[in-house]
């Protein structure tokens, strides 16, 4: 199996080549299985444990669903992300942004993170310039909400990893919070380490 088969766009193609030492990339597992589901606009729940490379799983596609939207949100100051990523942690937040930008390398999107524990006088820059990529904890989101710094009407791609572990840490009543904010037509992700009762 190769990453050809999912005909993705050459920027992606070409990032993977780059992010790759071997020379010849194959795709893991979850990323054989979550790809071309992505890219066809299907909501989708996978269980992949850490290491599994789950966020280049969500991240390839959700780049090349960007393409069909037109010009990167650097053209376009004040525009929301289209594409959200929430995260349980700050470094669980870096290993995502990082995924962004190591596979949208060739391309103009911009991809932040914001989380907590940290000023958010910089985060509120980044908001307020225009971004396509939103990767956010919970709480910090909420925040950046509440003082209108960032809309989230664009999103068309959601995306919750490690679901199961934002259970754990208490974080679903501010889950619930945002909820209401996402516009009802979006395709929706859910990656789990394990798929347990409360998911």
């Amino acid at each position: 199996m190769s990453f050809e088969q999912f005909s993705l766009s050459e920027p992606r193609l070409k990032a993977i080549q780059d992010a790759d030492t071997s020379g010849a990339p194959v795709p893991t597992p979850v990323q054989a299985a979550l790809i071309p589901l992505m890219l066809t606009g299907k909501d989708v729940l996978v269980s992949a444990p850490a290491g599994s490379g789950k966020a280049a799983a969500y991240a390839i596609p959700a780049l090349d669903l960007l393409q069909q939207d037109g010009d990167a949100a650097t053209q376009v100051p004040g525009r929301g992300p289209r594409v959200l990523v929430l995260v349980p942690t700050r470094e669980v937040a870096l290993q995502v942004l990082d995924a962004f930008r190591t596979y949208g390398r060739h391309d103009a999107y911009y991809s932040f993170a914001v989380y907590g524990g940290v000023s958010m006088h910089p985060q509120v820059q980044a908001l307020q310039r225009g971004l396509d990529i939103l990767i956010a904890t919970p709480g910090r989101l909420l925040d950046h909400l509440g003082q209108g710094h960032v809309n989230l009407d664009a999103v068309r791609v959601l995306v919750f990893d490690e679901v199961d572990r934002m259970m754990d840490m208490g974080q679903a009543v501010e889950l619930e919070r945002l909820y209401p904010l996402l516009p009802a037509s979006r395709q929706t992700i859910v990656v789990a380490s394990s798929l347990g009762d409360d998911i």
